[in-house]
């Protein structure tokens, strides 16, 4: 998220200069999308390698599968971040404002119930990239953290869900963005 909270805003100058020239806008965004997906990609690999090597424990496919789709996760918020920042500063103020949250209700630190849980449900993706990780790892640990009757296929597809939708809105920001200094 914080590798890809930068990227757009600033170039936002030159982002409207060369959409006057005929950039396409889902062509700009895919284009900064695939790039910033490969860097995190690299750095879930080097993270799984990393943890392997120094810990017993292995992650299998399915983990690591879903650790990818979190990094993509980031990598659409932190796109979405950049797209209605004015300033980079602003981008990268903005960025612990939203993972803050994303962390609490995450239910790693404390478990979540009630409210907190409904709330984390209907927009928190890192509850289900955790309940998902956590699910990937043998029962007895997910039965310890209240994780035993989820798996990793349902959570992969709210995650997904979430990359798709961030990457719309962002799209949407840059067009709607493109239309007022048009009018401007």
């Amino acid at each position: 998220c914080n590798n890809a909270a930068r990227e757009i805003v600033k170039e936002k100058a030159i982002y409207v200069r060369e959409r006057d020239v005929n950039l396409q806008t889902t062509a700009y965004v895919v284009s900064k999308f695939a790039v910033l997906c490969g860097i995190s990609f690299l750095q879930v690999f080097l993270l799984c390698l990393i943890s392997g090597w120094g810990t017993n424990v292995g992650l299998g496919m399915a983990a690591v599968g879903l650790l990818c789709c979190l990094a993509v996760a980031g990598t659409t918020g932190g796109l979405l971040i950049s797209a209605v920042s004015n300033t980079s500063d602003m981008a990268i103020a903005t960025v612990p404002l939203v993972l803050v949250p994303q962390i609490v209700l995450a239910g790693a630190i404390a478990k979540v119930d009630g409210f907190a849980e409904w709330l984390a449900q209907g927009g928190i993706v890192l509850y289900w990239g955790y309940g998902g990780l956590i699910s990937c790892f043998p029962s007895e640990h997910s039965e310890l953290l209240g994780y035993s009757d989820w798996g990793y296929r349902g959570p992969l597809v709210v995650v997904g869900w979430h990359c798709v939708r961030c990457l719309l809105v962002t799209n949407l920001v840059l067009l709607a963005s493109g239309r007022r200094q048009l009018s401007l």
